[in-house]
């Protein structure tokens, strides 16, 4: 009978059943993934200062860097952007302001910043007039690798 009833509906089997119920964890995963993300990106957007009293968001706007805003943005694909604001928050909560910060440091699992991402990552620490260390992991298992992006480097 059971057996019958798989061929007229086969998508009620247990096998096929259970598979629903895995994407749905891992979309509930994913969704709070992006929950947390955005939730550290507006805490972020809210009190990081670059210097007392002044936003990193509130300086890149003025000064015309949407680029930059975009990159940092939750949504965003960088995770790069998301290590910076999880080491900045993080530092802020624990009363290391930036400008007590003798360089910034954030980790990452994947190949390396994509190109977009050295750029804004150059770019930021110019801005800030600090060093930032990206600790990166290409494999699972692999050694670390380090970029280190300079405020003082022109570029030659």
């Amino acid at each position: 009978m059971l057996g019958l009833l798989r061929k007229i509906m086969p998508g009620s089997s247990p096998v096929s059943s259970a598979a629903p119920a895995k994407d749905k964890s891992k979309q509930h995963e994913g969704q709070a993934q992006l929950d947390a993300d955005k939730k550290d990106y507006e805490a972020f957007v809210a009190t990081f200062q670059i210097r007392p009293g002044v936003t990193l968001m509130s300086f890149l706007k003025q000064n015309g860097l949407d680029h930059v805003m975009k990159w940092l943005h939750w949504l965003s694909p960088y995770p790069e952007a998301r290590a910076f604001i999880r080491a900045e928050l993080l530092s802020t909560r624990n009363g290391n302001p930036l400008w007590v910060q003798p360089s910034i440091g954030i980790t990452v699992e994947g190949p390396g910043p994509k190109q977009e991402s050295h750029e804004v990552l150059e770019m930021l620490a110019k801005v800030l007039g600090k060093q930032i260390n990206l600790r990166f992991r290409p494999a699972p298992g692999a050694p670390y690798k380090l970029m280190e992006y300079d405020p003082t480097d022109d570029g030659r």
